[in-house]
């Protein structure tokens, strides 16, 4: 869905004299991440609203897409796997927030917000075989993976002194689908390496 309305955008950008031809892949690329923000932006923002939690559905969801933007993670296999298993964990995400605010448990986004941060820490970026990163944007990607985990770590803590369970708990849970999408994409990595390993025999 996005990548077709991206091209879409782009090719009459091009057909306007806009943009060259040769800039296409950047656009395409622009183009995307605009519109799959701004769509799964709205989304947390509405399920936020329904849930009665506005504010903490929109940190939750900036926690999580900036650090799933450059820390990288688990990736579906088509765009539409993406689209729906996107939605089912930013809706999962919130109803569990939901659910931890609503019984007061303020201790629980620790334990995702520990294992988000280790596993961050330990792999970011990870990226994909279809589009690996050079060295120079490994180094790059690291060091800002490493700075928003460490904001959204402070973030968390100063909420949690605080007892303000709105900041803690949406950060921690945020941390933590990011440290699942990247052990889940390590998972895959070490699967598919032995995979060719065993088809190369």
């Amino acid at each position: 869905m996005f990548s077709n309305l991206s091209k879409k955008l782009t090719n009459a950008l091009i057909r306007q004299a806009v943009v060259d031809e040769d800039e296409r892949a950047l656009y395409e690329y622009g183009f995307f991440l605009l519109l799959s923000n701004v769509f799964f932006g709205a989304l947390a923002l509405l399920a936020g609203l329904l849930l009665k939690m506005p504010l903490s559905s929109l940190l939750f969801f900036a926690a999580f897409r900036l650090l799933r933007e450059y820390a990288g993670g688990y990736h579906a296999e088509s765009e539409t796997r993406c689209l729906f298993f996107s939605c089912a964990a930013i809706l999962g995400s919130l109803c569990l927030i939901k659910g931890i605010q609503t019984a007061g448990l303020l201790w629980v986004p620790i334990l995702p917000a520990v294992f988000g941060t280790v596993t961050v820490a330990l792999f970011a970026p990870l990226d994909t075989p279809e589009k690996p990163l050079t060295a120079g944007e490994h180094k790059h990607f690291r060091k800002l993976s490493l700075g928003l985990l460490a904001a959204a770590d402070i973030l968390f803590a100063v909420g949690f002194a605080l007892q303000r369970m709105g900041i803690c708990v949406p950060v921690g849970i945020a941390v933590g689908l990011e440290g699942l999408l990247i052990t889940l994409g390590k998972i895959k990595r070490i699967r598919q390496k032995k995979t060719t390993a065993e088809q190369a025999l």
